[in-house]
């Protein structure tokens, strides 16, 4: 038995999340080509992607199993991104 599953519903689904993606990349890029580098390039590509697959495996997975490792892969990497500061493109100072 396959864990996963490619029906109607699934590939409409996983064509918003991609297009969502997609328009997030290209929203981003200005910031990222900035001169001032406040945000680490290499970090944030692997972040959004890794966040886009992990939601667009996520109306495919049939099994439990495979809708755990669809979830963590989605909600892990906006963390990193939402903590970053954008001023300096590390992580906040605690006071």
């Amino acid at each position: 038995m396959c864990s996963y599953t490619a029906d109607r519903f699934t590939l409409v689904i996983q064509f918003l999340v991609l297009g969502g993606a997609l328009l997030t990349a290209l929203l981003s890029v200005t910031a990222l080509k900035d001169d001032a580098k406040r945000l680490p390039e290499g970090e944030y590509w692997f972040l959004l992607l890794s966040s886009a697959a992990g939601a667009a495996l996520l109306p495919a997975s049939r099994d439990l199993a495979t809708l755990v490792v669809a979830l963590e892969v989605a909600s892990c990497p906006p963390s990193p991104l939402s903590a970053s500061d954008t001023a300096t493109g590390s992580p906040p100072k605690r006071p």
